[in-house]
């Protein structure tokens, strides 16, 4: 029983860096998700202009 206390740490430390880590991936992927959105908004403008044209 002398390593528990040790990997209670270990384990707090890990799910503290993961939810982190994981927050970060999220809003990355928010913004790659939110980044593609408006390059195809500009596709889409672009097609539509030169269909203007």
């Amino acid at each position: 029983m002398r390593f528990a206390p040790h990997a209670i740490e270990i384990a707090s430390f890990l799910s503290s860096w993961l939810s982190k880590f994981g927050e970060l991936l999220t809003l990355t992927f928010i913004k790659i998700k939110s980044l593609t959105f408006i390059n195809a908004m500009n596709i889409t403008n672009v097609n539509v202009n030169y269909d203007i044209l």
